[in-house]
């Protein structure tokens, strides 16, 4: 599941870049972009894959990692990623960084929209530091905020170039 997602996840990246390709001007300036987009959700995919052992406590009973939390999924990551993502697109002109943040908003909206059906696996995934259980109305409105969010600064990064 986690190939399938990662190559769906590459493949939305790159149709996500697409119409950013017609609002920048310079050529650098697009490969960067791209090259930012992809680095986020390179990122995601590492997370889950490859950086997960190096943090994550291991069970005594069969070497598996026994629920952990992947960091880049965690509330904690999430709260802080919004004034993040607002501070790089409104404050900063590199297209490297603002292709990063976007990346990494894209790969998690996306992981969103595939696990809102599934409240137990979306508990779990997203909201796993919360003490209060959302039910599916709550989970369905946090994912269509999120998607809000990232329209908006999307839309807001490709104006101000």
């Amino acid at each position: 599941m986690i190939n399938k997602l990662s190559n769906n996840k590459l493949l939305v990246s790159i149709l996500y870049c697409l119409p950013f390709l017609l609002m920048i001007d310079s050529w650098l300036r697009m490969v960067l972009f791209v090259a930012g987009v992809i680095f986020g959700i390179v990122l995601l995919i590492a997370d889950e894959k490859y950086l997960l052992k190096y943090y994550a406590e291991k069970s005594q009973q069969d070497d598996q990692f026994a629920d952990s939390v992947l960091i880049s999924r965690s509330t904690l990551f999430l709260l802080l990623l919004v004034p993040l993502s607002f501070f790089v697109v409104s404050s900063t002109s590199g297209a490297l960084g603002k292709g990063f943040v976007l990346g990494i908003l894209l790969g998690l909206v996306q992981e969103m929209w595939l696990l809102k059906k599934n409240v137990i696996l979306f508990q779990k995934r997203f909201l796993s530091q919360l003490k209060k259980s959302l039910d599916p109305s709550q989970i369905e409105l946090l994912v269509i905020v999120a998607t809000f969010y990232f329209l908006l600064i999307s839309i807001w990064s490709a104006l101000m170039k």
